[in-house]
Order: C-alpha cells, then sequence, then structure tokens
C-alpha cells in the first residue's frame, strides 16, 4: 500500500488500483502505465486519481460522463406519415403510415420526400 503526501488521509493506492476515502475508484495498469477510472466521480475524487496519475507518470484515462435515461433514450423507432400515390396532377391521394427504425430508413424517405417535392414543384 502507497500513501501520498499531498492527500494522507483519504488517499492510497495499491499494486493495482487507487483508492479515495475507501473507494477503489481507479485501476492501475504498469504494463502500459495508465490509470483508467471506474466511473464518473465527484471533483475531489477526480483529483485524487489525476494525482496518483502525475505522482506514477501514468495517463489517467479519460471516461465520458453516463448518458441520461432521456439521452439514452432512442428517436426511433418513430413512424411517419408518406404519400403512397398520387394522381396526374401530383395530388397526394393516399397516404401509408412508415414505421422508421433507423437512420438509414430515415435517409431513403427523407429522399424520396425531396424527390417528390422537387417533381411537383416543376410543375
Amino acid at each position: 500500500m502507497i500513501t501520498f503526501d499531498k492527500y494522507k488521509q483519504n488517499l492510497r493506492a495499491t499494486g493495482n488500483a487507487v483508492y479515495s476515502y475507501n473507494t477503489k475508484v481507479a485501476e492501475i495498469d504498469h504494463k502500459s502505465r495508465t490509470i483508467t477510472p471506474l466511473g464518473w466521480w465527484s471533483v475531489t475524487t477526480s483529483k485524487h486519481i489525476n494525482y496518483v496519475g502525475a505522482e506514477y507518470g501514468y495517463e489517467v484515462q479519460e471516461i465520458k460522463p453516463k448518458t441520461t435515461k432521456k439521452e439514452e433514450k432512442s428517436k426511433f423507432p418513430y413512424y411517419v406519415d408518406v404519400p403512397l400515390s398520387v394522381d396526374a396532377s401530383g395530388n397526394i391521394i393516399e397516404w401509408a403510415n412508415t414505421k422508421i427504425s433507423d437512420e438509414e430508413e430515415e435517409r431513403d424517405i427523407i429522399t424520396t420526400a425531396e424527390k417528390f417535392i422537387e417533381r411537383n414543384e416543376s410543375k
């Protein structure tokens, strides 16, 4: 176990781990000379991890913050009304409610709609 001058009471390291306030907060990889945080931590705990990295001369890996439930929720699938058929004058006479499952389907629908608009604007 190693303790450090700056944070004697609340920071320590073992062979392959960093502990802040007795909680394992990062893993140390001596072979790759990196320290990997085990999650998104408070400012103080992040300072502890970065301090150990500086003391060891190791790179601290960047951890992205957890996404919120709202961010995790995808916009797919969703449904959109698309023209199914048109008359000779270009008027839409039938619509279809189409499920859009991913970005590729979304691009296809948008491209088709743009072509439809261009065709009918030129009439």
